[in-house]
């Protein structure tokens, strides 16, 4: 498959969860304090969650609910590379269940069905975005070709082809979804999938990696573009050399230069405002960008084991604790992990800036999704 990627360095963007069922939480709603989302795997196979939960920085869970976890694509010789199940938009956690159903968790409890994008085929990789007021939808359904059985019997051979089929769909919340282009793909170029929303509009990652000889996180695959209501993408946000991995309220980007080596912080124009210093050796970690753009946060290579660091706009650095960086609940609270395993999981911290030396533990362990606002 053209699109299948080599290894490269396993990123843990793994953090939070809880227990599944409901929650219950006296005073919740009233807290005042920031909240988040994540995602939890209770299985031994990567990317089946099976419970989202919405929590604080410390470590109340507020909210949680069951998932249908989702079935994984086979795809040959490598695995997939998917995006999380659930998105944060107006106040509230959007989540899809194994078959596309998506849902409306909110920090109070109350569920919802806000649309369905179908998936029927355990073939099919779903990935779909949610605008910030809430109202609108747009999701990516990527299915490959169906497993097949070796006529004498044995284990099914997975797809190891060159075509794939993609569907960008569109829904309002509440609505049905309809189908808002679909083709067939060759050698996978073409591929979008859906990672986020800005006041702009939906976002997707282009020339899409499908695949790598490990599993890895669920961060973006590919360049960034916006995507107009026919899903066709515009030009690559950040700038063509930049395969952009967050970007802020205020239009500045995290830019992976590719093959993880080579790290910038860009504002809306494209000039650089931060330049991450190379690694010595090895690739650099997962580049998690605070809400204003200002700061950027991660692990290098030979600072795995003795901390992370915040590079500033300023030209300032702060030192971090010996985790992976993994989000931001507010401009001056880092979230961050202890596990760099192939599951994603982790214990996760709060790390708040006025002690950037300590992190403080939470108790809870899985996948960041982003902050509930």
């Amino acid at each position: 498959m053209n699109r299948l990627a080599a290894p490269l360095p396993l990123l843990a963007v793994a953090l939070v969860a809880c227990s599944s069922g409901t929650v219950p939480s006296p005073g919740a709603a009233t807290t005042g304090r920031p909240l988040f989302a994540a995602v939890e795997n209770h299985s031994t196979t990567p990317h089946t969650y099976d419970t989202v939960v919405i929590a604080d920085a410390a470590g109340t869970a507020h909210a949680s609910h069951a998932i249908r976890p989702r079935a994984v694509p086979c795809i040959g010789p490598a695995v997939p590379l998917l995006q999380p199940p659930a998105q944060t938009a107006a106040g509230a956690v959007y989540y899809a269940d194994g078959d596309g159903t998506v849902h409306r968790l909110t920090p109070a409890g109350a569920d919802s069905v806000v649309t369905r994008f179908p998936v029927d085929d355990p073939q099919a990789e779903l990935s779909f975005a949610v605008s910030p007021d809430g109202s609108h939808l747009m999701a990516s359904i990527v299915t490959y070709p169906p497993r097949i059985t070796p006529p004498a019997g044995g284990s099914p051979v997975c797809y190891v082809g060159d075509r794939v089929h993609l569907a960008v769909l569109r829904a309002d919340a509440g609505g049905p979804a309809t189908v808002a282009r679909q083709t067939d793909l060759i050698g996978g170029s073409g591929v979008i999938q859906m990672v986020g929303w800005d006041a702009t509009g939906p976002i997707g990652t282009v020339n899409t990696l499908l695949g790598t000889q490990q599993p890895l996180p669920e961060v973006w695959h590919g360049a960034a573009a916006h995507l107009d209501p026919s899903g066709q993408p515009g030009a690559v946000i950040g700038g063509a050399d930049c395969r952009a991995q967050a970007i802020a309220a205020n239009g500045a980007v995290a830019c992976e230069g590719g093959g993880y080596t080579s790290v910038s912080v860009r504002d809306a124009s494209g000039k650089v405002v931060i330049q991450v210093p190379p690694p010595s050796s090895g690739y650099l970690g997962l580049p998690v960008l605070r809400p204003d753009g200002a700061a950027v946060a991660m692990a290098l290579p030979d600072q795995a084991a003795a901390g992370a660091t915040l590079y500033r706009q300023d030209g300032g650095t702060v030192r971090l604790p010996g985790l992976q960086p993994v989000g931001w609940l507010d401009a001056t609270t880092l979230v961050m992990v202890d596990n760099q395993s192939v599951d994603f999981l982790g214990a996760m911290s709060a790390v708040h800036l006025e002690q950037p030396d300590r992190a403080v533990g939470l108790g809870f362990k899985g996948t960041w999704v982003g902050v509930v606002r």
